[in-house]
């Protein structure tokens, strides 16, 4: 059997398309990368999970004047700002400038940055997306 095709299940070759090159994030999900540069994101909780996120926003483009983190822990958040020039806030500021927010917190804390959120969000006549990670 040649490269780039496998049998099916009647044993017929068929083509299989080519996967996406090494590094692109065409097979992760971003193929609207570029409406994503023009959004300021918000992610709150700056473990491995946000920081994946946060990479994969970086190499998606997405500028660092547009990334925003909210991190409690003081030596994450110092790595974090010089890693990928995102700029460290608390969560009410994060939800004020931020139109979407990623919530990367562990299930235990979840409760706490909903209320903190809540009150924050409240005010804004724009609408804001927010995606939870919690798991």
């Amino acid at each position: 059997m040649r490269p780039g095709t496998r049998a099916g299940n009647n044993s017929k070759k068929v083509s299989c398309l080519p996967g996406p090159p090494s590094g692109s994030l065409a097979g992760a999900g971003m193929s609207h990368v570029p409406a994503l540069r023009h959004l300021t994101v918000g992610i709150i909780g700056a473990g491995n999970m946000g920081q994946a996120i946060l990479a994969g926003l970086r190499r998606a483009g997405v500028p660092s004047a547009r990334l925003y983190v909210a991190e409690v822990r003081a030596a994450t958040a110092s790595a974090v700002q010089r890693r990928f020039r995102a700029r460290i806030v608390s969560v009410p500021t994060l939800a004020r400038q931020c139109d979407a927010i990623i919530l990367a917190v562990k299930p235990q804390d979840l409760g706490l940055v909903v209320a903190l959120l809540r009150g924050s969000l409240g005010t804004q006549a724009r609408r804001t997306l927010v995606i939870s990670i919690a798991a």
